[in-house]
């Protein structure tokens, strides 16, 4: 008889043996992680034994671990810190912390018995008079549970709240509701475009996101690398600008938009009404003017300057972004009028006019705001800064 062979033994996983100066650069990393630069990993980490034991020594409770990992995944193919990944990818899961991009991949994801991988489910919320909307994604995560994103997004400031996470059908239907009883009138639309409008938040806000908006950074690798972003508003691919009529909005066609339920929101900031309505109260008192013809001329003169102080170039731009956003949502809600109502204001907001003009839909959205404020002043005895803003929405899951 042939003696037995013994068994081999494991190789054991390979232990990087670092030099003092790369130490001393591994240190640097680790004592600041929120430093790291996580464009051009490859650039910044001079070799994979670095990235492989910064991967082994990264903590689980460091905010930006995913990011960093996701990060040293793409930059990094070498076999030595792909491994380091799968294993530090483990030892997080053990702590609660995942991310769909660091799952192996498996064929039970892309097909299973022949069923294709769902489409993502996205819906928008009406844009509100301060620019904000609600944001709700589904991602299905195959053979079960959903990648479920949702928050609130603002054209000025930015993303105010985002949530995401993996659910399971059960539970994400129980926060869709929470989503809808916050933003009524949701529309369904494509991935491409909600992640347009979060994307180009992110952007607008400099790239700084607040302590409730930080989940945003798990789900942008993703869509930034599966996802193509919209070069110009998703309204236009139902309505050819060539459709919008040139002819000026009536009067009573601008009263009819901004009486719409989903309109009577859109009213000027209370920071930037405050002084208007100082300086129309000082009017109304004055000493100087005594005719009631010459005190609605100085109001007149009042309502033009702050009209054209608040509106700047870039003020109209969003303007314009927010009427076109709005047109989607009523074209989606099939409310055909309003939503040429809002295009039609779109595109007068941002004509080019003599400095003297005052745009009509401007003007009336001036004359909305005063209203609004005035009989909130009058009913509850409160300032226009007393008035919350509407882009401190927030969604609360119970």
């Amino acid at each position: 008889m042939g003696k037995k062979r013994k068994p081999k033994k494991k190789k054991p996983y390979p232990v990087s043996v670092l030099s003092q100066e790369q130490e001393t650069q591994l240190k640097a990393f680790l004592e600041n992680p929120k430093d790291i630069y996580l464009e051009n990993l490859d650039e910044q980490i001079s070799t994979p034994e670095i990235a492989q034991t910064l991967v082994e020594r990264l903590p689980s409770n460091e905010p930006d671990a995913i990011n960093i990992l996701l990060a040293l995944k793409e930059a990094f193919p070498q076999k030595i810190v792909q491994k380091a990944i799968k294993k530090t990818v483990f030892r997080f899961k053990q702590k609660g912390l995942f991310h769909p991009e660091l799952e192996p991949a498996k064929a039970s994801q892309i097909l299973i018995k022949g069923v294709e991988r769902p489409e993502p489910s996205v819906y928008l919320g009406p844009v509100d008079g301060t620019g904000s909307r609600g944001v709700f994604l589904v991602l299905s995560h195959l053979p079960k549970g959903v990648d479920l994103g949702m928050g609130v997004a603002n054209d000025e400031k930015g993303i105010l709240q985002f949530l995401y996470g993996r659910y399971t059908k059960k539970r994400m239907k129980e926060v869709k509701e929470v989503f809808f009883s916050n933003f009524n009138h949701a529309v369904e639309t494509s991935l491409s475009h909600g992640a347009t409008i979060l994307e180009r938040a992110y952007q607008d806000s400099g790239q700084t996101l607040g302590q409730q908006a930080g989940d945003y950074l798990k789900l942008r690798p993703w869509m930034l690398k599966n996802v193509s972003f919209l070069e110009k508003a998703a309204i236009f691919d139902f309505i050819s600008p060539d459709s919008i009529s040139e002819e000026a909005l009536t009067a009573s066609q601008i009263d009819r938009l901004l009486g719409h339920e989903l309109m009577e929101n859109w009213i000027i900031g209370p920071e930037k009404m405050r002084p208007v309505m100082e300086d129309i109260q000082k009017t109304r008192e004055s000493r100087i003017l005594v005719s009631e013809a010459q005190k609605r001329e100085q109001i007149s003169e009042v309502k033009k300057k702050a009209i054209h102080e608040i509106y700047s170039e870039e003020q109209c731009l969003r303007m314009k972004g927010r009427l076109e956003e709005m047109c989607y949502v009523f074209f989606k809600l099939d409310e055909r009028e309003m939503a040429s109502l809002c295009l039609a204001a779109a595109r007068s907001v941002a004509a080019e006019d003599p400095p003297s003009w005052i745009n009509p839909f401007l003007a009336a959205m001036m004359e909305h705001s005063l209203a609004f404020y005035e009989k909130v002043v009058g009913e509850m005895g409160k300032s226009p800064d007393g008035v919350e803003d509407n882009s401190s929405s927030r969604i609360v899951i119970p």
